[in-house]
């Protein structure tokens, strides 16, 4: 149960609210809980919902309302939280139960670490603190004397924020608060320990003029609207930034970053690769970059983030996690993730202006240190060159769509399918062991309409465990059908279509063409003068774009022989109907059929 005054009066139990009525059942039940665990007398729940100037049925009614309120914490499985005493009432609250209470005690940890010197643990006390707030305390309540509680407790928050912010600029710098400095300045402006704050941050950015002239501004408020000079803490600190003093520049406690998320609780098989990865990046003086690359929905995120999360120990001095987006049409910049890293790394300092700055720089504070970082979905080497270490100690993990060859002295892992036990055991750990082993030949159909792909797979079964009437056996028989397929393979934010299409955006036109068309063939296996005249090509140039293919793994390839992965070959073809004319299709199919060559390698029909 959540009881919650710090913003409207509110109860919660397992994510439902619980119905209080109107302004006034709400407002006897904040002044119960204010005084939580004392007696409020009947003639203090009385001013605190009618004022001075009670009806004469009051008491009948706060009687009426307490019953109703108690009916409503009853329905909820919560007896006992209004009790009754020959004076008043007393409410029982559950440890942890009310936000006031837990707020209170976040403050007392912040300030405790603030007694010990940890800067860091707290501003995370006390942004915990202020996250509890939903809006002005006991919104909603009218003006009775409960006001004046709602008044005190504000000022509490405020006081909080500034600690969190005094916080803050010992440990993630000034820069990143200016913007919320500015808004709070603006909002309290008589508020000095903000205005100070703020000119530090400002003198710490380079902005020594832009800090005079907050002071200047705030010096007039005060004297506009309460008629006096700046306190003594404001004007020492004017005097700092007038002088230059080196002292306002303070010393900003750097904390090892440990950005890693979590890993998949599902994660199985790939004990093979976690075992490389784990082999090649906790060996002592080495600089390992690994790139594991393979198609969207193979896991490489999943087999990053569990080798990480095993390997972190031996980078102690932090771990740092980056998404490139090299699916979206804005990829990440290095001149833009290599600032991110500097701010994490250096927190109060502003990045160097230039990319050839920032990364000479990046590669500074990785010397000499161990520290592992892991960018997602890149997409060329060019952007992944620039932040790579420089020196032994450090490590980075890459996942990529593409092969990305062009790096130097890396090690390239990549990520196949399941095999059909591995896979089996994966639809089992999200759907239900018992529930895969009770229909073995239906749970070995959907493996291979999923064709061993992960995502494929956890889509599947996430279907089936939402969904515990269905038999495994209907799921296999709704995906036999190719043409809906890749309809049924989607869940929530995940499909399978989608994912495949992030790479069919980012081909060049001809590749785009190719894969389309070679969908449309359906050949379980494409020899390079098929490709050549579905694209009415010469041979080399067909090899080139299968070759793109499978570097942007949309195609394997054994041999001289190629492949499309059963699904894929689902969404080219889906892409050809979509965007080739049904002439242009059965002008295909007469190509391949009826074609020849010419002695130069180029196609005739």
């Amino acid at each position: 149960m959540e009881l919650q005054l710090l913003g409207p009066v509110e109860v919660w139990c397992d994510e439902r609210q619980i119905p209080l009525g109107g302004r006034k059942p709400r407002t006897l039940l904040a002044a119960l809980l204010l005084d939580a665990g004392q007696v409020v007398t009947v003639e203090r729940l009385m001013e605190a919902i009618w004022g001075d100037d009670p009806p004469q049925s009051a008491r009948g009614v706060l009687h009426t309302y307490v019953a109703s309120l108690r009916r409503s914490f009853d329905d909820a499985g919560h007896k006992g939280v209004i009790v009754s005493h020959r004076v008043g009432y007393t409410a029982a609250v559950p440890p942890d139960a009310l936000d006031k209470d837990v707020f209170v005690r976040l403050v007392g940890q912040g300030r405790r670490a603030v007694r010990e010197g940890d800067a860091h643990e707290a501003g995370e006390a006390f942004r915990a603190a202020l996250a509890l707030w939903r809006g002005p305390a006991l919104g909603g309540l009218g003006d009775t004397y409960l006001r004046a509680e709602a008044a005190r407790l504000e000022e509490l928050r405020l006081a909080v924020l500034e600690e969190r912010i005094a916080a803050d600029l010992a440990t993630v710098g000034s820069e990143g608060l200016i913007d919320e400095l500015t808004e709070l300045v603006a909002t309290h402006p008589v508020r000095e320990r903000l205005r100070r704050d703020l000119m530090v941050a400002l003198y710490r950015a380079g902005r020594q003029v832009d800090a005079l002239a907050v002071y200047q501004r705030g010096r007039q408020v005060l004297i506009d609207t309460l008629g006096i000079e700046p306190g003594a803490e404001l004007r020492q600190a004017h005097e700092a930034i007038l002088r230059s003093d080196a002292a306002l520049l303070g010393t900003v406690k750097a904390v090892p970053p440990r950005q890693l998320p979590s890993s998949p609780p599902d994660f199985t098989a790939r004990e093979d690769e976690v075992a490389a990865l784990r082999h090649q990046f906790t060996r002592p003086n080495a600089a390992p970059v690994c790139v594991i690359f393979g198609p969207g929905g193979a896991g490489k995120s999943a087999l990053a983030l569990r080798a990480a999360h095993e390997i972190a120990p031996f980078y102690p001095d932090g771990q740092l996690h980056v998404e490139l987006h090299g699916t979206s049409e804005s990829p990440a910049t290095p001149h833009e993730v290599l600032g991110r890293l500097l701010r994490d790394l250096e927190p109060g300092l502003a990045p160097p202006g230039t990319l050839e700055e920032r990364a000479a720089r990046y590669r500074t504070l990785l010397a000499g240190r161990r520290r592992l970082i892991v960018l997602e979905d890149a997409a060329t080497e060019s952007q992944v060159r620039p932040l790579m270490p420089g020196t032994p100690g450090s490590g980075m993990i890459v996942t990529s769509r593409n092969r990305l060859t062009g790096l130097a002295g890396v090690t390239v892992l990549e990520l196949g399918l399941l095999p059909d036990e591995a896979a089996l055991h994966l639809l089992g750990r999200i759907a239900g062991q018992e529930r895969i082993a009770a229909d073995p030949d239906a749970s070995r159909r959907i493996v291979r309409q999923c064709g061993g792909l992960p995502l494929a797979l956890r889509i599947a079964a996430s279907r089936l465990a939402s969904r515990r009437q269905w038999s495994v056996a209907k799921l296999a028989d709704r995906l036999a059908d190719e043409q809906r397929r890749l309809d049924e393979l989607a869940v929530g934010d995940q499909e399978v279509r989608a994912g495949i299409a992030l790479s069919y955006n980012l081909l060049p036109p001809e590749a785009r063409t190719a894969l389309r068309r070679l969908g449309l063939l359906g050949l379980p296996y494409i020899p390079v003068w098929a490709a050549a005249a579905a694209m009415e090509s010469g041979l080399e140039e067909a090899e080139q774009v299968l070759e793109h293919l499978v570097d942007a793994s949309l195609a394997s390839v054994a041999e001289t022989r190629y492949r499309l992965h059963d699904l894929i070959r689902l969404f080219a073809r889906e892409r050809a109907h979509a965007e080739e004319t049904p002439q242009a299709c059965a002008d295909l199919v007469r190509r391949v059929l009826g074609g020849r060559y010419t002695r130069d390698h180029s196609f005739a029909s």
